[in-house]
C-alpha cells in the first residue's frame, strides 16, 4: 500500500519512511497512521486499500438513480 501511495504521488518515499518506522516504533496500523500525520486523506486511503485488493471504489455513478 505504501508504495502505491509513493506511485500515485500521494506521498514521497520520505514521509513513507517516516511511517515505517513510527509503525514499527510505536505498533498500531499503517493506514491510519498515514491519515494521523495528514500525509494522505481518508479517500486516499481507501484507494489505496482498494488498489491492494484488486477492487475499485464505487462512485456515485454506481448507484441507481444517483445523479
Amino acid at each position: 500500500m505504501g508504495d502505491w501511495l509513493v506511485n500515485a504521488g500521494k506521498i514521497d518515499a520520505a514521509q513513507l519512511q517516516r511511517v515505517r518506522d513510527l509503525h514499527t516504533e510505536k505498533g498500531g496500523l499503517f493506514g491510519p497512521l498515514l491519515v494521523q500525520l495528514g500525509f494522505v486523506s481518508e479517500r486516499d486511503l481507501a484507494d489505496a486499500v482498494a488498489n491492494s485488493a484488486g477492487l475499485r471504489m464505487a462512485e456515485p455513478v454506481d448507484y441507481e438513480g444517483a445523479a
